[in-house]
């Protein structure tokens, strides 16, 4: 019988007992030799070698997402330059050796002065170079200008580590008694952190 000559792990699987006609018999003696020659494939020193390979290059990339984890977490700043009557109004994210500071947005509000202005206010110390952003302030020391706020995303990094980001607005003008500048980011390590 056909069975006979296949080996014993072979004629044990469960697909012989569904087999009884001769048609069906030479189809699992198809099988049969499909199994055997893939695990003659599987089991080849190139194939082996890919499936190492392919270990290896998996187990870099768990060591490079763990290497990751040992920098600290992304620490949240913020500054503001507070009330400003008719001068220069300057949000600073302070310089931190070791760290890169990233901005994420700012605000400039403001009241009005005698006469309408318009002003450029300015963010430096970022990569790409200084951004401009026109403001006005209208008529009425004591009218609401419309608030300018602006958000980055992705943040914006500064042009190298231990750079601090500025944001700052010129004077408004005679009678403006009120402007102010807020901005607000992260600093991320640039080294490994190690406890």
């Amino acid at each position: 019988m056909i069975q006979q000559r296949i080996p014993a792990a072979r004629a044990s699987l469960p697909l012989t007992a569904a087999w009884p006609t001769i048609k069906q018999d030479s189809q699992f003696v198809a099988a049969s030799l499909f199994y055997q020659r893939a695990e003659n494939i599987l089991t080849s020193k190139p194939v082996l070698g890919a499936f190492a390979v392919l270990v290896l290059l998996w187990l870099a990339c768990v060591a490079a997402f763990a290497a990751d984890e040992n920098l600290p977490p992304n620490s949240p700043i913020a500054a503001s330059s507070g009330n400003v009557a008719n001068a220069t109004a300057t949000a600073t994210l302070a310089e931190k050796a070791g760290f890169l500071n990233r901005i994420c947005g700012f605000q400039i509000t403001s009241g009005g002065a005698t006469a309408p202005s318009l002003v450029s206010a300015t963010v430096t110390g970022v990569q790409g170079g200084t951004l401009t952003y026109t403001y006005g302030a209208v008529t009425g020391p004591g009218t609401p200008s419309p608030s300018l706020v602006v958000s980055f995303a992705p943040c914006l990094p500064a042009t190298g580590p231990g750079i601090a980001i500025s944001v700052s607005l010129p004077a408004l003008g005679p009678g403006n008694a009120k402007a102010a500048v807020s901005a607000n980011g992260y600093q991320t390590s640039i080294t490994p952190f190690r406890e």
